[in-house]
């Protein structure tokens, strides 16, 4: 039986994980929503958490997302794609099935062959991002800006929890 409600698809941020989002997540699933929150992509870790591939891009990402929603839309369901930040990127690359996408604090290239600046040039590095060999490493410095509407004590345990490498490339890569 197909589900009145259609499938919520949430799609994490930079660095972020599936319980991330489960305090927006159990209470949407316990009104009858379906929900699956993304797992981890490729620019974020290839084999376990110490490795990330430098040459992968939210291409890829968004390569990732569209073979595990195609099951879902298969099956004939609709689906909401929910993304959050730098997940806007691949997410907004999916088609068909989609009844709606939303960003929420996110980016979109405005256009082929730009950044998420609108120009040609690589966006500049965050400051609490420390770029080594194509991986960019998150530093402590961001945990205050990340989790500023948090207690000390739940930010550290969401820190924790956090992947703190990704590809630099997944930020450089422009559509064309």
């Amino acid at each position: 039986m197909i589900s009145r409600f259609p499938v919520i698809i949430i799609v994490p941020g930079s660095l972020h994980k599936p319980i991330h989002y489960r305090k927006i997540a159990e209470p949407v699933r316990a009104r009858g929503y379906e929900i699956i929150t993304h797992p981890v992509t490729p620019s974020l870790v290839v084999c376990g958490d110490d490795y990330v591939d430098p040459a992968t891009t939210h291409l890829d990402d968004a390569a990732e997302i569209r073979r595990n929603l195609l099951p879902v839309l298969e099956e004939g369901k609709q689906a909401i794609v929910i993304s959050h930040s730098y997940g806007s990127l691949p997410a907004t690359g999916s088609k068909g099935g989609i009844i709606s996408v939303i960003i929420i604090a996110g980016f979109v290239f405005p256009s082929c062959g730009k950044s998420i600046m609108d120009d040609d040039k690589e966006p500049l590095n965050v400051p609490y991002h420390i770029v080594e060999n194509g991986v960019s490493h998150l530093q402590e410095s961001a945990k205050a800006l990340f989790f500023s509407d948090m207690s000390p004590e739940e930010a550290d345990t969401v820190w924790a929890n956090l992947f703190k490498k990704q590809s630099r490339k997944s930020f450089t890569t422009f559509p064309q």
